[in-house]
């Protein structure tokens, strides 16, 4: 699903966006 490849990229900045 292009739905997971999209939530799963923006997690990801969130994420690091978060952890900094």
């Amino acid at each position: 699903m292009v739905g997971a490849g999209v939530m799963g990229c923006s997690l990801a900045f969130y994420l690091s966006r978060a952890g900094r």
